[in-house]
């Protein structure tokens, strides 16, 4: 977790390591709440749907170990090959659309972030 190598970095005497346990747990419970409101959420879609194989598809049961992801920011470290990020990392906005489809959501949301950047350096 990106947070405990920063406090383990940075984190110096009691306050700065008080801080970043806080931080920690504070994303921690964060990280629980939105687990159960998916898995809630989930339960009472398939209740109503009545386990229909598509939306199980479109819903997929989450895990704890899928919550994992590899620190992108950091430098690759031995060991990092045998752990895979899960399905919820890729999971989203893209899925079902077409070559062309997934093409032009990237160069839309391309331009959209240019637009931005835009829109500040002008202000």
């Amino acid at each position: 977790m990106v947070l405990r190598e920063e406090k383990r970095e940075r984190a110096r005497g009691v306050s700065q390591n008080t801080r970043a346990l806080k931080q920690i747990y504070t994303v921690r419970e964060k990280k629980t709440m939105y687990i159960s409101k998916y898995r809630f959420a989930r339960d009472q879609i398939l209740k109503l749907k009545g386990n229909d194989p598509s939306v199980m598809e479109d819903y997929p049961e989450l895990k704890d170990e899928d919550t994992y992801a590899k620190n992108a920011a950091s430098s690759r470290k031995l060991g990092d090959g045998k752990s895979v990020d899960s399905w919820i990392w890729s999971f989203g906005k893209l899925k079902g659309l077409n070559e062309e489809e997934k093409a032009d959501f990237i160069r839309d949301s391309e331009f959209s972030v240019v637009d931005s950047f835009l829109a500040r350096a002008l202000t």
